[in-house]
């Protein structure tokens, strides 16, 4: 005991120095950027990653270092992080705020305050799927508590019986907001209760006590295969950043908070152990000389390359096709025969989604799985978008291949922190660290009545995001060939489905893959180039036949994928023709056309003939009343009229 109690001393006192220098190394300009320590706060980081083995996972805030540091990371390469060096853990690209080391099952530290807690609730779904003695654990704040993802992951946790622990690190203060301010209850365990989760509150400057507490709990949760929360009460005797004062403090309270802090309350600990003459000096020393080596290192290390950092973006994958027997199939049918082969071939692939599994989703894409692959392979999830999403780039973090069905892709906006600032950035941010192998799959569009909020199209806000490709199938055989490469893919794919398209029938090619990001010449043309994705292709091919009629000659290309965009085949064909219209479904104000013509003019504008036209749907919200809609949405009549123009015109 006296030997261990030594070794939480070391521990706590190290991320003391550490972090005391850093703050050092900020205000003398030697480091730039932001950063949040834990000064106050060391024993609970301590005291928990001590009662926790290598196979479990940790999660992490804004407020990171010490847990990596408690759970074993290098002073060297985390503080070469801090300097933006290739060295550090995330190789300059991070920072203080995203640092994640997969050797040691951390996660991530994170810079959205709740963000990562869903994530580790995905961790904790992948160890109990695949039935590890293991526990995923959340260090998060107070103020995190007040986030919709703390609550929708306690919810799906305990749903779902998953090991998960989330270690509420309470100082008061959500940045300079008294909890007082923000929550209803002063004792936030309370919060557990609705979610019939139990939950303990500690002191969270007794590293002992949080020892203690931690080895419990995780022999609880793994007994009892549910979740658990501890809240340690802590003090956090720094600022909320490094540009923070205190000033809304009291100073006397924080001189009272460093008496009560975990440095002080172990030396005290340890002199009545050992004995009034213990050399804390010499340890200080040695730790203090650790670090100044950290900071050599550092200093030492160089920059990464932009070249070499632009590596970790978007990688397509191809894949095996076993032989089947030729079949009709419709564009809804692909998807599910898709699902259903991945599912077979690959055990990591789970599906996650409203009602997919007994009702088979609200289109019926997923109709059959469950009775097939069961419920830890077709999972319900609650109405949480964002944290469900969240889950699922967590278990696809730990191992996991989760394919996500988001009901409409209206919906899609309320999962948009996880995708844009999780799924897409934490392969690059993180350095290759981890990579997110998760499939989103979202039904678009209108022409169904269903009004504003169930019939828009946002796939030009998701492929604005770096790192996160989408792709829109328009035929029955890339329905199938484009969701199966999604899955195999390392990078986060959103899969575009038009409601209006699954009734669509075809054949699959079982004898050849396709490439999910080229483009394709649907009709060969000579006079103008029509470009187009999904449903918006029927009405461009519709509209190419009806002017091939008046001896106009009209070239069709599927762009397939809307991130990356291929735009060789584009410029190919622009150079024959000279003349383009480009025509999609959502809003021509910000539009995928928007993006596609402007690289036209970049590429190939001395061969243009003509300006290019956008044809898109009116910049209003879509109505219910079909005279409206119809009127608002993108008719075969608009492309045929524009073409006429264009070639009298010009």
């Amino acid at each position: 005991m006296k030997n261990q109690l030594l070794i939480h001393y070391q521990n706590i006192l190290r991320i003391r120095l550490f972090e005391e220098k850093v703050l050092n190394l900020f205000y003398n300009g030697m480091i730039r950027g932001t950063t949040h320590v834990c000064i106050g706060q060391e024993a609970v980081a301590v005291g928990a990653c001590s009662s926790l083995d290598n196979s479990d996972y940790i999660t992490s805030n804004h407020r990171g270092h010490g847990h990596l540091i408690a759970r074993g990371a290098s002073l060297d390469r985390l503080m070469a992080e801090l300097f933006g060096k290739e060295d550090g853990y995330s190789r300059g690209a991070g920072g203080s705020q995203h640092i994640a080391v997969a050797e040691l099952n951390f996660l991530g530290s994170n810079g959205i305050t709740g963000g990562g807690i869903p994530i580790a609730t995905g961790a904790a779904l992948k160890i109990k799927l695949k039935k590890q003695k293991a526990i995923s654990v959340c260090f998060t704040g107070d103020g995190a508590t007040a986030q919709g993802t703390f609550h929708e992951s306690l919810n799906m946790a305990s749903v779902m019986e998953l090991p998960l622990l989330v270690i509420v690190e309470n100082n008061q203060y959500a940045m300079s907001t008294h909890l007082s301010a923000t929550s209803p209850t002063k004792v936030i365990a309370n919060r557990t209760k609705g979610y019939n989760i139990k939950a303990i509150t500690i002191d969270g400057n007794d590293v002992r006590a949080v020892e203690q507490a931690v080895k419990e709990a995780k022999e609880y949760i793994i007994k009892n295969n549910c979740p658990f929360l501890i809240e340690a009460m802590t003090t956090r005797l720094k600022g909320h950043s490094r540009s923070d004062d205190c000033s809304y403090i009291d100073p006397n309270t924080i001189k009272k908070w460093k008496e009560k802090g975990p440095v002080l309350n172990i030396e005290n600990e340890i002199r009545k152990t050992h004995n009034l003459d213990f050399d804390f000096d010499s340890i200080k020393e040695k730790i203090s000389t650790e670090i100044q080596s950290a900071i050599t290192f550092a200093q030492n290390s160089n920059f990464l390359d932009f070249k070499k950092y632009q590596q970790n973006n978007i990688k397509s994958t191809t894949i095996k096709i076993k032989p089947k027997q030729t079949k009709d199939y419709s564009y809804m049918q692909a998807i599910n025969l898709a699902l259903s082969d991945e599912l077979q071939n690959n055990g990591k692939v789970v599906l996650l989604g409203e009602d997919i599994a007994k009702y088979g989703g609200a289109f019926k894409v997923t109709k059959d799985l469950f009775e097939k692959f069961g419920e830890k392979r077709i999972i319900n999830t609650p109405i949480c978008e964002n944290s469900f999403v969240g889950m699922a780039i967590g278990a696809a973090m730990s191992g996991m291949r989760p394919v996500v069905e988001i009901m409409f892709m209206d919906f899609i906006l309320l999962a948009l922190d996880q995708i844009a600032n999780h799924a897409a950035k934490f392969p690059t941010i993180y350095a290759g660290e981890y990579s997110v192998p998760l499939t989103i799959r979202t039904p678009a569009g209108g022409r169904r009545g269903y009004g504003a909020t169930h019939s828009q199209c946002f796939e030009s806000i998701l492929a604005k995001i770096p790192g996160l490709m989408v792709v829109s199938p328009f035929t029955v055989n890339d329905a199938y060939h484009q969701t199966r490469q999604a899955i195999n893919c390392d990078s986060p794919v959103i899969i575009v489905e038009h409601k209006g398209l699954y009734s669509q029938r075809g054949e699959i090619d079982f004898s050849t893959s396709i490439s999910i990001n080229k483009a394709r010449i649907l009709r060969k043309g000579s006079d103008i180039t029509i470009i187009s994705y999904s449903q918006m292709l029927q009405l461009s091919l519709e509209a190419a036949n009806a002017l091939a009629s008046e001896n106009i000659s009209a070239e069709v290309i599927d762009l397939r994928c809307l991130n990356p965009i291929d735009i060789e085949t584009i410029v190919a064909s622009v150079i024959k023709t000279g003349k383009v219209i480009f025509a999609e479904e959502g809003n021509k104000t910000g539009g995928i056309g928007s993006e596609v013509t402007s690289l036209i003019q970049e590429k190939c504008f001395g061969y243009l003939e003509a300006p290019i036209v956008r044809i898109a749907a009116v910049d209003i919200a879509i109505p219910a009343a079909k005279p409206l809609e119809e009127q608002t949405l993108p008719q075969i009549q608009d492309i045929i009229k524009a073409v006429k123009k264009l070639i009298a015109d010009y």
